[in-house]
């Protein structure tokens, strides 16, 4: 009976504990803004920014790369608006329940200086 109930809850916490990260992408430059990037851009520090969703049997929403990627430069500080040098992972850490993520990461710049627009091109 012992050996039965603790190679029951090995499964479990096995099954239990299970996730995976996919890592999508490298970029050079990753933006949700409308701008160009100037030589004399200021550069912050590393950031992430992460967009998840419950699962718990079925997913309650889906995650959004857009609001991770504004969580991303938001957490560096007002002024910044794009990122470099960073990646992109889709994270799922569920099996009956757990949560549904995309990660971003990379270095935060700030482009106070720039002028011109990329709309329309």
């Amino acid at each position: 009976m012992y050996r039965r109930l603790a190679a029951i809850a090995v499964l479990a916490s096995t099954l239990l504990s299970t996730g995976c990260a996919l890592r999508l992408t490298n970029f050079s430059i990753l933006s949700t803004k409308n701008k160009m990037l100037d030589a004399d851009s200021e550069r912050g520090e590393m950031v992430k920014g992460l967009d998840c969703v419950p699962v718990v049997l079925v997913h309650w929403g889906e995650p959004s790369l857009e609001a991770a990627i504004n969580k991303a430069i938001e957490s560096a500080g007002p002024g910044y608006d794009a990122l470099i040098d960073g990646a992109v992972y889709h994270r799922y850490e569920y099996v009956f329940f757990g949560r549904d993520c995309w990660e971003v990461e990379g270095i935060a710049v700030s482009r106070a200086t720039t002028t011109k627009t990329t709309s329309g091109l």
